[in-house]
């Protein structure tokens, strides 16, 4: 039997809950049903795991969830009126990604260390 460290299994819980995401991202009601369910998850897997990649999958996947949410939201109110059907979702997508990134970047946990 072979033992995995702490690393290895919070890197391969978090390849998983990516993938999950993904998948009800994709999937048809998943994307506004449960994959909302995932963004706290998404934000504690970024924010423990540094390094590069996993900052981007996850801001991605998490910024696209947010942009899926204001999507469902936006077409219930507005309808399909342009430009708002596209650009409030487009600019929480970027928001919630931009955010993210800053949040789990090596300066922003220097600093707060130093304070």
């Amino acid at each position: 039997m072979v033992e995995r460290s702490g690393s290895s299994r919070g890197r391969i819980g978090g390849i998983a809950l990516f993938c999950v995401s993904a998948f009800l991202l994709l999937s048809m009601g998943g994307a506004i049903v449960a994959a909302p369910l995932t963004l706290p998850l998404l934000f504690v897997v970024v924010l423990r795991r540094r390094t590069t990649t996993f900052r981007a999958m996850g801001a991605l996947l998490a910024g696209a969830t947010v942009g899926e949410v204001v999507w469902a939201l936006t077409y219930m109110a507005a309808d399909e009126a342009k430009p708002w059907i596209w650009l409030l979702p487009l600019t929480a997508l970027l928001a919630t990604a931009i955010a993210l990134l800053r949040m789990s970047s090596p300066r922003a946990s220097l600093t707060a260390a130093a304070a």
